[in-house]
């Protein structure tokens, strides 16, 4: 069972926009653990075909934030891959066989998540891997993965732009933010946006496109200052926005720093003059700030008031395993539908084999995902998503806004 940790989430939720998970069948560097009590949803990736000839089973290899500044996902993301396991295993498994996962963790670090992907890879003799790591940790076994030649499903949201014939990507990219920052301009108001964001890939990626979307939609970016990690006073970067005439703040600020410069513009006053988005504030960040979440709006292709039957369902299951746990995410979430598209592909395939995966995995669709009818992308490799511009309330919890179905990932990849 999951307990709440409000410091901890805090400080390091969206910290390093990483997670990973844990399964029903779980072995590997830490814990084993079993999702039996865990109440059953039918899932439609999950059913496995009739009369299927057996096949190797799916053995998924999973890469998480164990231990590190990014620690606080691996319990939550575990719970939910173990609940996608559960239901995927009591609707007969993959090809008839229960899957296997092992998670590895890749301490917070590139290096350390190189030795684990290695020890998945040459000692565990996994078939798949699936991954909720922040990019550096990605690019430092990116190589491996590409040698392998086995199915990788990349489950972040992240700068966009990773490309390799056996990656498959479900987190959100900038190219999908679009719909979200015109919205931000024409719906909620915001004339003069200040950008404020952490000096890293992410940010300097992602708000050029940011100044473009709001620019097109008739708004005007005054200003942008980029921090380092660790920063906690944000007075003089405030007063800039302040001077440059500034209504609107677009933040990329992520783990602690983030609940500092919510601290620092609530007391500076400039929360009564000025609207924020934050592209960072994840559900469960939103519930551990509480009242000072209020107002401020978030977008991305999932949050846990998503109204869709298999979301309720999920989350009701979810809780009922977990009653303590902070709130699903986008990041939680899409590690779910990760397993749920690896399991859909291995059954249509009727095969574990690695190109066949791979065939299966190209364009396919997870219609009952809760966060909406999915589709990755047979060219791109990246998924489509129904985007959400939302807004949260004095309990630290998401309203929707404004949704935005389909919305495309854009020139990836071509494959």
């Amino acid at each position: 069972m999951l307990k709440r940790n409000t410091f901890a989430v805090a400080t390091v939720a969206a910290g390093m926009l990483l997670a990973a998970c844990s399964s029903g069948s779980t072995s590997g560097t830490e814990s084993a653990s079993t999702a039996a009590s865990q109440p059953e949803t039918a899932t439609s990736a999950s059913m496995a075909p009739a009369s299927m000839a057996p096949s190797a089973p799916l053995k998924v290899g999973v890469v998480t934030s164990l231990t590190g500044p990014a620690a606080i996902y691996g319990p939550p993301v575990q719970a939910t891959v173990e609940l996608a396991m559960k239901q995927i295993n009591d609707l007969g498994g993959v090809n008839g066989q229960p899957i296997e996962i092992i998670i590895a963790d890749d301490g917070s670090n590139p290096t350390t998540g190189a030795k684990a992907v290695s020890k998945l890879l040459e000692q565990d003799g996994v078939n798949a891997l699936v991954a909720m790591t922040d990019s550096a940790t990605r690019e430092g076994f990116i190589s491996q993965v590409e040698e392998s030649g086995i199915p990788f499903v990349y489950t972040t949201l992240y700068e966009g732009g990773a490309c390799l014939p056996n990656m498959f990507v479900i987190g959100e990219v900038p190219a999908q933010y679009d719909p979200i920052y015109k919205s931000f301009v024409t719906d909620v108001g915001a004339k003069k946006v200040f950008f404020i964001g952490h000096d890293y890939v992410w940010p300097q990626t992602v708000f050029p496109l940011a100044q473009k979307s709001i620019e097109s939609a008739g708004g005007k970016v005054v200003g942008q200052e980029l921090v380092p990690f660790g920063t906690s006073d944000f007075g003089a970067i405030l007063k800039k926005a302040q001077d440059a005439g500034a209504d609107s703040i677009v933040t990329g600020l992520v783990g602690g720093d983030f609940g500092a410069f919510v601290k620092n513009w609530r007391q500076s006053g400039m929360d009564k003059s000025t609207k924020q988005l934050s592209l960072t504030m994840t559900d469960d960040y939103a519930q551990a700030l509480g009242a000072a979440a209020a107002g401020i709006y978030g977008g991305f292709g999932y949050f846990a008031g998503v109204d869709t039957p298999a979301n309720k369902a999920m989350i009701a299951a979810y809780k009922a395993a977990n009653p303590d746990a902070f709130s699903q995410n986008t990041l939680t979430e899409a590690t779910y539908d990760g397993i749920q598209a690896l399991a859909k592909a291995a059954n249509a395939a009727g095969t574990t084999e690695a190109s066949a995966l791979i065939k299966a995995l190209a364009g396919i669709q997870l219609p009952d995902s809760p966060r909406g009818a999915l589709t990755i992308d047979a060219k791109t490799h990246h998924a489509t998503a129904t985007m959400h511009l939302l807004v949260a309330d004095e309990t630290g919890t998401y309203s929707l806004v404004k949704a935005f179905p389909d919305v495309s990932p854009g020139e990836q990849c071509s494959f």
